[in-house]
């Protein structure tokens, strides 16, 4: 519940972020905001049926609760836009 608390606010947000922040047009952040969404739907299926052969969901919990952090920090550390 907690990576979902976090991810869905910030992509119900990122288009108006991208666009106020970084100067994207508002459909070279539809762009990039589908890209996000076509990978999980292509990666998801496989991975997880990798992690229920393989085990240890908590372990793979954790590691994407770490990357998530890693993006956030990157997003906050880029700069803006003039």
């Amino acid at each position: 519940m907690f990576a979902v608390g976090l991810y869905v606010p910030f992509m119900d947000g990122a288009n108006q972020l991208f666009v106020t922040r970084y100067c994207f047009t508002t459909v070279a952040t539809g762009k990039a905001l589908m890209v996000t969404y076509i990978v999980a739907a292509f990666c998801s299926p496989p991975l997880g049926l990798l992690i229920d052969k393989v085990g240890y969901k908590r372990y793979f919990i954790m590691t994407c609760m770490g990357i998530y952090t890693i993006a956030q920090i990157i997003f906050i550390s880029i700069k803006q836009c003039a």
